[in-house]
């Protein structure tokens, strides 16, 4: 069946629309001449449910889904000195019933900001982890070496944003190493 239409606007559906795309066809007055085939009528709100259901993913995941964040900052410090490089890493103490993403953020200068990353924390019982380096780059490592091992410890987070310094005890270094000793003939 074909169908003349006295306008481009006049009761057009999706298939209607792709099936002048596709075959483009026009009568002497530049009208389009549509013929709609089951194929077509088919397709045409399948597609139509697809690019709806795109855009409404789009604009569903921009917003951010779970507890709400909360902004935190602070000074990071080992025996009294500032850290000069590494990262400080929060994680929501399961243990204390308290679940959420985990976030992670760099030290620079013995201080560090959420904002930095863009993401806070959960507030609540954390485990908190703090990476020391030295600052000075190095062949092996771009923020400099280890200054300590990892230190690890629980904070309870305040749900709203806040300053919160953490001090690494000066005692918390590595071993001493013990020196090679060649052996052989």
């Amino acid at each position: 069946m074909i169908v003349r239409a006295k306008t481009m606007r006049a009761h057009f559906g999706l298939s209607s629309w792709l099936t002048v795309l596709a075959n483009h066809r026009f009568d002497r007055g530049g009208q389009p001449l549509v013929q709609a085939s089951r194929l077509t009528k088919l397709l045409g709100p399948i597609i139509l449910g697809i690019l709806l259901a795109q855009l409404l993913a789009l604009t569903g995941c921009s917003g951010r889904k779970g507890p709400p964040r909360y902004h935190l900052s602070g000074s990071v410090t080992h025996g009294g000195k500032p850290v000069p490089a590494g990262s400080i890493t929060f994680i929501p103490d399961t243990s204390q019933g308290n679940k959420g993403p985990a976030g992670s953020v760099p030290i620079k200068d013995g201080k560090y900001s959420t904002r930095q990353v863009g993401e806070g924390h959960i507030g609540g019982p954390h485990v908190v982890r703090i990476t020391g380096l030295s600052g000075v780059a190095s062949d092996e490592f771009s923020e400099g070496e280890p200054i300590f091992p990892d230190y690890q410890t629980k904070a309870d987070l305040p749900k709203q944003t806040a300053t919160q310094n953490f001090e690494v005890p000066a005692n918390w270094v590595f071993p001493p190493r013990r020196p090679v000793v060649p052996r052989g003939p």
